[in-house]
């Protein structure tokens, strides 16, 4: 680097571009109304934060049906690597347990608090049931506050952001409720070639890549990856994938729709470049001597072409 730095080496990659790459710093260059609303979580108490913060209440109970409305990704992976998506039901239970959890701390704290006057109330009686007006309340706290209502779900409880340990970086946007082809779900890879400092190429061979399962069969199932993830390397491993049918032009959803998204999307990648070279090479460095190829990815949302990621 430090001789392609120099201009004495051609390199094929830029030395920074986490603006581009990087899921937790996309969403602050894209432009307004092309990203889905996102919160970047580090831990399980922003998790629940992110929840409420995106819309998310415990009022949204479990009878409604269900629908997919959150999905939690690794700010630096590729591939799907560690997604989860969440039901309005399933953010709800999660914070409902932090409330009666929130709730059971306080209660016990409270008892500690009034157990010299409990003592004191109850000097004047016998031993033992002085041991049952101080001991009954902090057993009752302590029965609630580990009760099962009190628990999170397996999978949240052992899942990354848990760990005190952990140095996960995590993003939680809403879910966008995808324009459908053939039924199913499906995204756009945008081949995006950047030179020097800076032109921007796109190439008009924008691929549509379907999920596998029909978009009505699972949009309730926050468990049906082979309806919510789209991509190839996900959906190749499902037993009836077809790469014929599930990696398509972006012709085939008609010529006026496929001009229409080429504009669009064309339009948010070259304000998204501007954004970021405005705002400094921390974020995107760019130099006359190196170029890269990225791969964009969009989901279409009511005939737009809205902005998911970008990686490359």
């Amino acid at each position: 680097w430090e001789a392609v730095l120099a201009g004495q080496k051609v390199a094929q990659r830029y030395f920074v571009r986490s603006g581009l790459v990087r899921k937790d710093r996309l969403c602050s260059f894209v432009p307004s109304g092309f990203h889905p609303a996102t919160v970047v979580v580090r831990n399980f108490t922003e998790l629940l934060q992110g929840l409420a913060q995106l819309g998310s209440s415990q009022l949204e109970v479990a009878s409604k049906k269900a629908v997919v409305k959150y999905v939690l990704k690794k700010a630096q992976s590729s591939n799907a690597h560690g997604i989860r998506f969440l039901t309005d039901a399933e953010a709800a239970q999660l914070l409902q347990i932090h409330e009666r959890r929130r709730r059971a701390n306080w209660s016990f704290v409270w008892i500690l608090v009034a157990a010299p006057a409990l003592a004191a109330l109850a000097s004047r009686w016998r031993r033992w049931t002085r041991s049952v007006a101080i001991l009954a309340p902090m057993l009752a706290a302590t029965a609630w506050r580990f009760s099962s209502k009190c628990c999170w779900p397996v999978e949240w409880a052992k899942h990354e952001l848990a760990s005190p340990e952990s140095s996960a970086l995590y993003v939680l946007q809403r879910n966008v409720q995808p324009w459908l082809h053939s039924g199913r779900k499906f995204h756009l890879r945008v081949l995006l070639l950047c030179v020097g400092d800076l032109t921007a190429y796109v190439n008009r061979d924008v691929r549509v890549l379907l999920a596998s399962g029909r978009y009505t069969d699972g949009c309730g199932d926050s468990d049906r990856l082979d309806v919510h993830v789209t991509n190839m390397g996900v959906n190749k491993a499902v037993s009836d994938y077809s790469e014929t049918e599930q990696n398509i032009a972006l012709q085939e959803l008609g010529e006026e729709l496929a001009t229409k998204i080429f504009g669009e999307l064309s339009d948010v990648l070259a304000k998204t470049l501007t954004a970021l070279q405005a705002a400094g090479r921390r974020h995107f460095f760019t130099l006359p001597n190196c170029w890269e190829l990225f791969g964009a990815d969009f989901l279409v949302e009511a005939g737009t072409a809205r902005a998911m990621r970008l990686g490359n």
